[in-house]
């Protein structure tokens, strides 16, 4: 909605079209033989009120600013004949939605992608740097849980994650270790469901989260231990 009242006379607006009440505005040009002008722009008990959503402040400034601009325009017209004398001109108020309504389906649109990449349980890939002096590399004759394991564990010593779920353990070895044969999500989530029902699980799965998160168990921890052994102490067994 937008009020603007100016002298004795209001108008109220809702929605695309509003038209305006006339704002004086008075021009002199030219006075005796100098080339010389001055105008005078009054506007009378000016009153401005506006209400909508937070994406149409800019829109709506913008607009205001073309109106101002626009008063002065008739002005310097005027200035520019050989004759003084005072005009009124009607300026309507108008605010064009279009560009405001396209930017709001295009954050709607956005919001629900990220929307629907949380709910599938997307999650971005986690970055380190790895140091395969301390953790070995993956090899590729290694199942698809040994490797999820040892990812695992690897990004709970060197990250912030200490439980990660299958879906970004999958992407997260895929991205860093594709030459040691890339896994599958589903295949992670199935295997390491099947580790965590051994006796003794090798992990946990925090069921709270909106997609389970995997987690080592002391059992889990050992096993991706002895895997690293195998890759960086290979003559430690004999």
């Amino acid at each position: 909605m937008v009020s603007r009242r100016l002298g004795e006379r209001s108008l109220t607006t809702r929605g695309r079209i509003c038209a305006a009440p006339s704002v004086g505005v008075s021009a002199f040009t030219r006075e005796g033989q100098m080339s010389k002008f001055k105008f005078k722009l009054k506007l009378q008990g000016l009153e401005l009120e506006m209400e909508g959503a937070r994406e149409d402040i800019p829109l709506m400034a913008q607009n205001l600013g073309n109106q101002l601009t626009g008063l002065l325009q008739p002005a310097a017209d005027m200035a520019s004949n050989d004759k003084g004398r005072e005009e009124e001109v009607a300026l309507p108020l108008t605010i064009d939605h279009s560009s405001a309504d396209k930017a709001r389906t295009k954050r709607r649109r956005k919001f629900a992608g990220s929307e629907s990449a949380a709910s599938n349980g997307e999650a971005p890939t986690i970055e380190w740097q790895h140091d395969p002096a301390k953790y070995g590399n993956p090899q590729q004759a290694w199942n698809v849980v040994k490797k999820a394991i040892w990812m695992i564990y690897v990004l709970s010593k060197e990250t912030a994650y200490s439980q990660v779920s299958a879906k970004q353990t999958a992407d997260t070895f895929n991205k860093k270790f594709k030459q040691a044969g890339t896994i599958r999500s589903t295949n992670v989530s199935r295997d390491l469901g099947k580790a965590k029902l051994k006796s003794p699980a090798l992990v946990g799965g925090d069921t709270s989260k909106a997609v389970v998160e995997w987690f080592l168990t002391n059992t889990g921890t050992q096993f991706a231990e002895d895997s690293i052994k195998e890759v960086t102490q290979p003559n430690a067994a004999n």
